[in-house]
């Protein structure tokens, strides 16, 4: 490795280190250089890479928001995932009900079929493993309410003598 003129290591006239120095009154020398010459290289600079460092410097202001915002949205988002899942699962319920509830008023042949059509969507349904014990709920009041509508039609279906 070349050594530059007027940069070699420390002899008679001049100490080690003593270039750079702030007592040159030659040029003006800015607050930043000031600091770099008295503390060294910067913090992150000592353990980490100097892109890296310098990308953390700039950017902190955008990592400061981003934590802020993120903070609040990992209080949030395990709720509102529950909660989009759990309202599907519920969406089948309220159908079943509705079903239900027009046993007494309408044909049941049309009922059967809302029936089988609701069974074959519940079926084909896939949720996370926490969400199943509902799920399986929903398939197993599919046919309490099949039951409820044969049985409100098999006295109606009987000839009376």
């Amino acid at each position: 490795m070349a050594v530059l003129p007027g940069r070699g290591g420390a002899g008679w006239f001049k100490r080690a280190r003593a270039y750079p120095n702030i007592e040159n009154d030659e040029l003006p020398i800015t607050k930043e250089a000031e600091r770099a010459i008295k503390t060294g290289p910067p913090l992150l600079q000592r353990h980490i890479s100097f892109w890296m460092a310098d990308l953390i410097e700039r950017m902190w202001l955008v990592m400061g928001i981003s934590i802020a915002v993120m903070l609040p949205l990992s209080r949030i988002l395990p709720p509102l995932y529950t909660f989009r899942v759990r309202s599907r699962i519920f969406r089948w319920y309220a159908q079943l009900r509705d079903i239900e509830q027009r046993i007494d008023s309408q044909d049941s042949p049309g009922l059967l079929q809302e029936l089988q059509a609701l069974e074959r969507r519940a079926e084909k349904v896939t949720v996370p493993l926490s969400f199943t014990d509902e799920l399986y709920a929903l398939r197993d009041n599919i046919p309490l309410v099949r039951k409820k509508l044969q049985l409100t039609n098999a006295p109606a279906q009987t000839p009376t003598s």
